[in-house]
């Protein structure tokens, strides 16, 4: 095996960096496909892997991702591989597991890689626009909670689009050639043009002031079209982090002209904008009764929901990140009195048990 450093150059035992790793000329090249084989190949026959790794100070060779499957997103590794697991086993009924594949690109004027997600809708997806439209969102809220970033694309194709090798592995690479030449387009438009007529069908126009405040915050925030987005709409269909939770936060109040600041519970505890509108004129009128429960995150009912437990001050917000790795379940939280206006803290030990 041949270690190279980031400039290409070979390194000695010991020396410590971002390595790639290539392997000895173990085929010729990719059959009727030049220009994948020039890339996949180094100048002297050296087959390039895609691992990386690096050498600790024991001179012992370390593997720690691969450079071919990797998304840079703000300076942090993040892994196709682990995302796609991630939706195959949330169960979503509108996707047929093991044919999702993750890509990035760097689009034009972004300032990071983004996010693609190309899969194969099942049956009841294709058939049905409400379970094609929950599979969409659900892919959304994972893909944010995973890399705290949503695709830019979810694409569903057929399955002639989708071709396994003898291995049963996806072409992951001839898949992102293929986005960046366009040739997924039309799917991504049909794709689109579903999802936006669904939500305008389905949706419950907002009925006051606030609602319609709160739905024009929602659609700016998500970029989704006004027509779009109704009083049903929840926070954790779009895979809100708690860096978004607080910006969302804070726009609603600047965006109100309130005076005083939202409890960040009362945005966990009501994250549709029904729910919402209707817990802030609630608030003009008072503290409201003590609630230790939050749900921090929506998800299928068939596997049991986890329940978190701050051993300290109780702030449930720092399991927000946690969520994550529970996507194929509800999330939720217990916490401690004191955060809202009017609260008492716990005492005594029999208080906070009871």
């Amino acid at each position: 095996m041949r270690i190279t450093d980031e400039n290409g150059e070979t390194v000695r035992s010991g020396e410590n960096g971002n390595l790639e790793l290539y392997g000895p000329m173990v085929f010729k090249g990719y059959y009727n496909d030049d220009k994948n084989t020039k890339a996949a190949f180094t100048e002297d026959g050296w087959f390039k892997t895609g691992d990386t790794g690096y050498i600790d100070n024991r001179d012992n060779l370390v593997l720690s991702g691969r450079s071919k499957d990797s998304i840079i997103i703000n300076g942090i590794n993040f892994y196709s591989h682990e995302l796609e697991n991630a939706i195959d086993s949330a169960g979503l009924e509108g996707l047929v597991p093991s044919y999702t594949v993750v890509v990035s690109s760097w689009l034009e004027n972004a300032d990071s890689e983004d996010i693609i997600v190309l899969y194969l809708s099942s049956q009841k997806g294709t058939e049905d626009d409400r379970t094609f439209l929950e599979t969409l969102n659900s892919i959304s809220r994972i893909t944010a909670l995973y890399c705290s970033k949503q695709p830019v694309d979810i694409i569903p194709l057929p399955v002639e689009l989708l071709p396994k090798n003898s291995l049963g592995k996806l072409p992951r690479t001839k898949l992102k050639q293929q986005y960046e030449e366009g040739r997924f387009s039309t799917y991504r438009d049909l794709a689109a043009q579903r999802a936006s007529s669904y939500r305008a069908r389905s949706k419950r126009a907002p009925q006051n002031d606030m609602e319609e405040t709160l739905a024009g915050i929602f659609a700016d925030e998500f970029g989704l079209d006004m027509s779009e987005v109704g009083v049903d709409d929840s926070l954790y269909d779009m895979g809100v982090n708690s860096v978004r939770l607080i910006r969302y936060k804070r726009i609603v109040e600047t965006r109100l002209g309130l005076n005083e600041e939202i409890p960040m519970i009362t945005i966990l505890q009501n994250p549709t904008i029904e729910a919402l509108a209707v817990m802030l004129q609630d608030l003009r009128k008072g503290p409201k009764p003590y609630n230790p429960i939050v749900q921090l995150q929506d998800g299928p009912s068939k596997a049991p929901p986890i329940f978190f437990f701050h051993p300290g001050m109780g702030e449930v917000l720092v399991f927000l990140n946690f969520s994550k790795y529970f996507a194929d379940r509800k999330v939720y939280a217990f916490r401690a009195p004191g955060f809202n206006p009017g609260e008492k803290m716990f005492t005594t030990i029999d208080e906070m048990t009871e």
